[in-house]
C-alpha cells in the first residue's frame, strides 16, 4: 500500500499554484530569490485511521514572500490568489484521494525586518485516504 509522499505533495501543490496564480512556486529558496514566490512546508502528519480506511492528515504551511512595498495591497492580492487556487481540488497520484482539503487560515503575516519583504504563512490541511482495511 502506497502512502502520499512529501514529494507528491510538493508536486501537486506546485501544479495547482502554477496553473492558477502568477506566483512562482519554488522547492528551494535561493539567496536573493526574486519575489513573489511561495513554497510549502509540512508542519506535521497525523494518522487518523477509521474503522474501514487508512487515513493521514497532512498539515501544511504554504509560505508566501511578496515584494517589499509601502502598501500591503499587492501582498494581499498574492494571498488572495493562493487562497482562490486552493478552492480547486488537488489531484493526487494513483488511487490516493484527498477527501478533505481545508484552508486553515493565515497563520502569520509579517514584514521581514532584514529584507523588508512581506511574508504570509497560509495553513492547509489535507485528509488523505490511501487504502481500505480488509478482514482476514
Amino acid at each position: 500500500m502506497r502512502k502520499l509522499s512529501l514529494t507528491d505533495i510538493k508536486k501537486v501543490i506546485k501544479h495547482l499554484i502554477d496553473e492558477n496564480t502568477d506566483i512562482k512556486f519554488v522547492d528551494h529558496v535561493e539567496v536573493n530569490q526574486p519575489a513573489p514566490f511561495c513554497y510549502v512546508e509540512v508542519a506535521n502528519t497525523v494518522p487518523k485511521n477509521t474503522k474501514t480506511m487508512f487515513v493521514t492528515v497532512y498539515n501544511l504551511h504554504l509560505r508566501l514572500v511578496s515584494k517589499s512595498a509601502n502598501s500591503s495591497i499587492q501582498h494581499d492580492n498574492n494571498i488572495q490568489q493562493i487562497e482562490e487556487a486552493f478552492t480547486n481540488r488537488l489531484i493526487l497520484p494513483d488511487t490516493l484521494d484527498a477527501f478533505n482539503q481545508t484552508d486553515t487560515s493565515i497563520v502569520a503575516d509579517y514584514i521581514d525586518p532584514k529584507t523588508n519583504e512581506r511574508n504570509a504563512v497560509i495553513g492547509l490541511s489535507l485528509t488523505v485516504a490511501y487504502g481500505f482495511k480488509t478482514k482476514n
